[in-house]
Parts: structure tokens; sequence; C-alpha cells
């Protein structure tokens, strides 16, 4: 039954998942796709498509974690965003996906120039169905970059089933893995099966270049995002590099949409410079991600400039707090978190939040997971979790009580006032 209740909570987490803000940079890319479906067949390859990159994106997560933690690694949901180098070939690939939407150069049409000029008969059947090809290539992909990028976020149900799955023997992981899967593609599946639900949208027309173009913003809102990210874990020196490497890559694409794809003989060379120059500067930024920052935030104090006086997690200042009987408060985040970011501004460091502290006398203090830490990894684990957010109010006799993930002000009153 544990396990049943697992798989569920897994499920039902990666259904809100599509609702989470990590997500919704490809979701367009997933309404740009319904939109050009005129059938229930494509439609429900389409889908099946993003639910098997989906899938194998999170069976891959699944079976990394399972191996570094047989290593004796501690690791946990969103560990790749605690890697400058992940963080850097991430951020230039979101800017290549708003420069392909904002139409500086397009995917496939230089194959397909190739094709036409080669010894092979391309039927205009061919072509259709070359393209219905890509189109799930394409839907394959986005299932792939939709667990990249909901990393970041861990919704309701989610953090209780990722942690007992990496808790668990191997095969139970990759059970509640792909439950997980199956719950954040759910909806998208409907969709397909249930056509009559896209006669809402319009039909295919020229506001889907406009609708394109629009969506290139949320895309780049991520990669600068992800840049900030990258920023704080790393040297200014690297940051700066990080942005010349963008410049090159964003020239690459310009190359390539620009000759790469016209049908001349310099067809290949235009490609094999755009490519070249991508290379270099994907290699420029994974080499420039190893300069990490050696400096990290001294002090028992981390917020002057916050409403709460948050004192920095450690095991030692918790034991003695709780020692002396006092209530301790302690939240578990991360700059990467924007499931965190969002509780900060709409329950944590507000007014109200503050007066019950002092109130109840209650030490809040703030457990930092933007980089490794093997003290915070310990103590999720001690609550079968791996993800962030995440809440602990111990009361005054020692005992520990678990907040939900999604915090608001009234949530706050509630626990505090049980204690």
């Amino acid at each position: 039954m544990e396990i049943l209740s697992a798989a569920l909570s897994a499920f039902l987490g990666g259904m809100i998942l599509n609702l989470m803000p990590c997500v919704l940079p490809v979701l367009s890319l997933k309404l740009m796709s319904f939109a050009k479906q005129q059938h229930k067949e494509s439609s429900l390859i389409n889908s099946l498509s993003y639910t098997s990159g989906i899938l194998v994106s999170f069976w891959i997560l699944a079976f990394v974690l399972m191996a570094l933690r047989s290593g004796g690694e501690k690791l946990g949901w969103g560990f790749q965003f605690q890697s400058p180098h992940f963080l850097s070939l991430l951020t230039i690939f979101m800017v290549l996906v708003s420069l392909n939407f904002f139409g500086v150069f397009e995917i496939g049409t230089g194959l397909i120039s190739l094709s036409s000029n080669s010894d092979i008969p391309f039927g205009s059947g061919n072509h259709q169905q070359s393209s219905k090809k890509s189109a799930y290539v394409s839907s394959f992909m986005s299932g792939l970059l939709a667990v990249l990028v909901a990393a970041p976020c861990a919704a309701p149900f989610m953090g209780s089933a990722v942690g007992f799955a990496l808790l668990s023997a191997p095969i139970v992981s990759f059970v509640i893995f792909t439950f997980l899967g199956l719950g954040l593609a759910f909806p998208f599946v409907i969709l397909s099966l249930f056509p009559g639900l896209l006669k809402f949208m319009p039909g295919p027309g020229a506001w889907m270049d406009k609708l394109k173009q629009f969506f290139a913003f949320p895309m780049l809102a991520t990669a600068i995002w992800l840049f900030w990210l990258f920023s704080e874990l790393t040297t200014s020196w690297a940051s700066a590099v990080l942005l010349f490497s963008i410049l090159f890559a964003a020239f690459a694409a310009w190359i390539y949409g620009s000759f790469a794809t016209l049908s001349s003989k310099y067809r290949i060379l235009f490609s094999l410079v755009s490519v070249s120059i991508l290379l270099f500067s994907y290699a420029s930024a994974f080499y420039i991600s190893s300069e990490k920052k050696s400096v990290k935030l001294q002090g028992e104090t981390l917020s002057n400039n916050k409403m709460i006086p948050w004192k920095k997690f450690s095991p030692a200042l918790l034991e003695q707090e709780l020692k002396e009987k006092r209530a301790v408060f302690i939240d578990f985040t991360a700059d990467w978190c924007l499931s965190c970011k969002v509780n900060e501004k709409v329950a944590l460091e507000r007014e109200e939040f503050k007066i019950l502290l002092q109130e109840k006398d209650i030490l809040p203090l703030k457990a930092d997971w933007t980089e490794p830490d093997a003290d915070i990894e310990k103590i999720l684990s001690q609550y079968q979790r791996s993800s962030v957010p995440f809440y602990l109010l111990y009361d005054r006799s020692g005992k520990a009580h678990i907040l939900p993930e999604i915090l608001t002000p009234e949530i706050l009153k509630e626990y505090i006032n049980k204690i």
C-alpha cells in the first residue's frame, strides 16, 4: 500500500507540475503543436511521442540518481541545477530555442534541401510523411526538455513521492518516476483522446507565427533566470565568458539560418562553419563553468536586508536550540527553486510571519541547498525527502511537524498556533 500511495502521489504531483512556472515555457511548445493538429490520430501519436520523451528523461534521471547514490553520493530532485556546467549548457540551449521561435533559423530545412537535390525520389507523400516524423521527433524532444526544466519546481504530493523513490529499491524508484512522468504527460494525452476539446483552439493560420514569436519571450526569460543561477555559483569572469559564448551561439544560429539553408554549393561549408562556432561556444561555456566562487556567505545571520532574521542552518545549532526547549522553524530552500521563491514572497517574508515568530519565540533557520550540502541532504533523507521546498517546525518538545510544500500566511498561522 505504501508503494501504491507513493505512485498515486507521484502521478498527482506530475499533473500539478504542469501548472508550475518552471514548465510553462515548454508548454508553449505543446500548445503550438496542438494548434497544428487536424486529425485525432496524428494528435494521439504526437502526445504519445511527448509522453515517451518525458518517460525516457525520467528513467535516465532515475538511473543517474540511483547510480550516484549507490556510489555514496547524496543527491535529490533538481540536483543538476547545482552544477554550473549544466546551467551554462542549458542557458545557451534556451537562447537557441528563442532564436528559433523568432525565425532566425529553422531546424530541418537544410536537410530537406539536401534531400531534394539527391538521387532519392521524394514525392509529395514522402514530404508529408517526413513532416509528420519531424513533428513526432519534436514532441519527443519537448518531453525531454520538459523534465529538464521542471527540476527547480516541486509540486504538491511530489516531494514525498520522490523522497520515497530515492530511498527505495531501484525497481520501486523506476515505478515512482514512471508515474511522475505519466502524470506530467496526462493532460496532453486527454486532449488527444478527446479532440473535441481542441475545438476551442483556432485553426492553423498566420496567427501561429506571431504566437510562436510571442512564446520566444518566456524562453528568453528562462535563459536569463538560468544565467542568474550560473552567476550565483561562479566567478564574474565565468559569467562574462558565458555571455560571449551565448553571443557566439547566436552568431552560429544566424549563419545557419541565413546561408546554410540556401540551395547553393556553399551550403555544406556554411553548415560546417555554423556547427563549428556552436561547438566552440558550448566548449567555452563548459570549460569556464569549473570556476566556482571560493568564498561563501559567512556568519550566522543571513538576512540583514530581509524581514525575517534568518540564521544559517547547522545540525549543531539545531541540536543546541532543541536542548534549550526552543521552537525552531527551518526553511529548506535553493536559489534555483522557483517554488521556494514564490513561498518567500507569498508567506515567509511578511510582517505577519515575523510577528508569529516573535510571539511564539521561534528561531528561524534557513537551509540553503543551492550548492551540495551533506548536512542538508542528511536531514532531508531523514524525513524521506529529496527536494525543496521543504519546511520543518519543531515544537518545544522536539517533535517535528512537516508543513505543505505550498505555503500561505493562513497555513503558517495554523501550524504555528498548534505548538
